[in-house]
């Protein structure tokens, strides 16, 4: 497996020594690409004559932000809602999702399974984060088990920080604000 940032191929040059040494070996490629085909034309119709190329190949092309992008999901030589599924991975983000995403693509695409897969895991765009026994399904619940008087403070983060599931700030953050005697409630937030 090879991760590259398509934003150090866009020069037609960079590209094309990119798919000289590293996509002629590869059997699955797959794009998230900001802004569509139209902002990278080169890459968009090289990739596509890449898949063409050779039987075999799988090219899989989703769209780098939360909107959809049907022509670009449609130019994968994949089925159009395998395509929707590997973008629902890849947006909604997180180490659950990004595992589920390999053994999808691993199972489907590759012929090496790696056991069975699930459905891409929605992340809310803001949900109320705290300890393991502390939990809330609402405001209201989370709310109802506040100690009354203690004052109420808003820890805003990113939702990015919940994803990785390594979130050191804002739990280093709510444990201090909780020694200092403030009741921290915890807000992923996703610009």
């Amino acid at each position: 497996m090879r991760l590259a940032n398509w934003m150090n191929l866009v020069k037609p040059a960079a590209y094309d020594l990119y798919e000289d040494r590293v996509l002629e070996k590869a059997q699955l490629v797959i794009v998230s690409l900001l802004g569509g085909k139209a902002y990278w034309p080169y890459g968009h119709e090289r990739l596509l004559a890449w898949a063409a190329a050779k039987p075999g190949r799988q090219l899989i092309l989703v769209p780098g932000c939360d909107a959809p992008d049907d022509a670009l999901l449609e130019d994968s030589t994949i089925p159009f809602d395998d395509a929707y599924r590997v973008w629902r991975y890849l947006r909604e983000g997180g180490t659950d999702n990004a595992e589920q995403l390999l053994r999808f693509v691993a199972n489907e695409y590759m012929d090496r399974p790696l056991g069975d897969w699930q459905e891409p895991k929605v992340i809310p765009p803001a949900v109320i984060y705290a300890s393991q026994e502390q939990q809330a399904s609402s405001l209201s619940e989370w709310r109802n088990r506040q100690v009354p008087g203690r004052p109420v403070c808003l820890l805003l983060f990113y939702r990015s920080h919940l994803q990785g599931r390594i979130p050191p700030y804002p739990t280093a953050c709510w444990r201090r604000l909780k020694t200092r005697g403030l009741s921290p409630w915890r807000w992923p937030w996703r610009p």
